[in-house]
């Protein structure tokens, strides 16, 4: 398995995103967050420290395990709301693949998504839980315009909220070599469209490539108040399914 990472403040004077990632027992996390209100990179990074740090304790590959994981980084950053006023109005979004190359089981809460792969086409995304993805299954929009909608910041679950924190989480799927998947903030696939994902992987042999042949579309966009932008690339390689 190769995965390649990137994080970026933007057109912003602080990077509020984070994204890590490790690796027991042939399991790996990806983990990618958006930060949000004041101070959000301390949520974002808080957020997926937890997450690691729980899954590191317990590495496992089924949707339960993921869900405590996501529990863990709830609770913690809920003490820390509780005793440190710098974390008061930090919250943050999160996504989180867990994948053994054979199998993945992945999870999101707010609108950092999850775009899976075969064969360079996108087969599936996550759903944003924002108000600009409410108004699209209402059908007001299209889905290519919930990167410009109003109140497409605007969510209805994230990471240290009291009451809608919840994760979105998925079955465990089987996956192959044809696989590949892409965690990204909203920094990022607002400047980078559908089209563009699978065009850039369709001609990419890394998952370095990959993610350096969508940089550069989003590059050209970024300007003056562009959100932070952040991704992890992974792609399934033959070995691992063997």
């Amino acid at each position: 398995m190769k995965f390649t990472d990137f994080t970026d403040k933007g057109g912003r004077p602080v990077n509020d995103d984070f994204v890590g990632s490790t690796n027991k027992n042939g399991i790996y996390l990806f983990a990618a967050a958006d930060g949000m209100g004041e101070n959000g990179y301390l949520a974002s990074s808080l957020a997926v420290q937890s997450v690691i740090e729980a899954f590191d304790k317990n590495p496992a590959l089924d949707s339960l395990a993921l869900h405590n994981y996501i529990e863990h980084a709830q609770s913690v950053l809920l003490n820390e709301k509780s005793e440190n006023i710098k974390y008061d109005t930090a919250d943050t979004t999160l996504a989180v693949l867990v994948t053994n190359g054979k199998e993945a089981v992945y999870a999101h809460c707010g609108d950092t998504r999850i775009y899976t792969f075969r064969r360079s086409l996108i087969s599936e995304v996550t759903e944003d839980h924002s108000e600009a993805f409410e108004a699209f299954k209402k059908g007001d929009i299209e889905y290519s315009q919930i990167r410009i909608h109003p109140d497409r910041h605007k969510l209805n679950r994230a990471i240290g909220d009291r009451i809608s924190w919840e994760p979105e989480i998925s079955e465990v799927i089987s996956i192959s070599s044809s696989y590949s998947f892409l965690l990204c903030t909203d920094g990022f696939w607002s400047l980078v469209n559908e089209k563009e994902m699978e065009e850039s992987k369709l001609f990419s042999f890394s998952s370095s490539s990959w993610l350096e042949k969508m940089l550069k579309k989003a590059e050209r966009r970024i300007a003056e108040g562009s959100d932070n932008l952040s991704a992890v690339a992974i792609c399934i390689q033959k070995l691992d399914v063997v």
